[in-house]
């Protein structure tokens, strides 16, 4: 008897599960995320000493206009 109440059981967590993860994936607007945001991957870009002083003030005037 139990064993027939497993399956609906775990076809139930198995739905719940999927709209949770779908509903995750729906949240905000693709790209628009703060890690992807331009400014900020220049400022990361220039903390990690991958580009000078000069070049980050030069690409962060250019991202402005």
């Amino acid at each position: 008897m139990f064993g027939g109440m497993l399956i609906p059981l775990a076809i139930v967590v198995l739905v719940v599960w999927l709209l949770f993860r779908g509903f995750k994936t729906w949240q905000g607007t693709p790209g628009t995320s703060q890690t992807e945001d331009p400014l900020n991957i220049l400022k990361v870009r220039y903390a990690k000493g991958e580009i000078t002083r000069e070049e980050y003030e030069k690409i962060k005037k250019e991202l402005k206009t």
